[in-house]
């Protein structure tokens, strides 16, 4: 795994997380459930047995999604920890603002006052120094 393979592992859990929430949310309004806590009860019977199955398997789907917001708290905690471990500010600046905040080239160079290319050398240069710290 590279460094940025590593790195962007927030992105990409994120990114599956918010998928999972709209195909969650989409399963709830094509069976007309808003919400639902994990502490209701389901009671089957008549014709109401095909929205408790469904609503069973909501609850099995939002315990999934939990799990894997816990995954995300404790990777973004981790590559953050790993990141505030790098002495310069200016690689630990851009590094966080790619791959914990997911903010754009544009965005980082503009909130850092400098121009997307120098960006992109601090980037390669922060890159460098964290795989030589962390990934060796």
């Amino acid at each position: 795994m590279t460094v940025k393979e590593y790195l962007m592992q927030i992105w990409q859990l994120d990114k599956e997380i918010e998928i999972k929430y709209r195909e969650l949310e989409q399963l709830r309004q094509s069976i007309g459930i808003r919400a639902m806590r994990h502490d209701e009860a389901v009671k089957p019977g008549g014709s109401s047995d095909q929205v408790a199955s469904a609503a069973i398997r909501i609850m099995s789907m939002e315990e999934c999604l939990d799990r894997k917001i816990d995954k995300l708290i404790d990777l973004r905690q981790t590559i953050t920890e790993q990141i505030d471990g790098l002495e310069s500010r200016t690689f630990r600046n851009v590094l966080t603002c790619r791959y914990v905040l997911m903010l754009s080239w544009d965005e980082i160079a503009e909130l850092m006052e400098y121009d997307v290319r120098h960006c992109h050398r601090i980037h390669g240069r922060a890159l460098q120094v964290f795989e030589k710290k962390y990934m060796s």
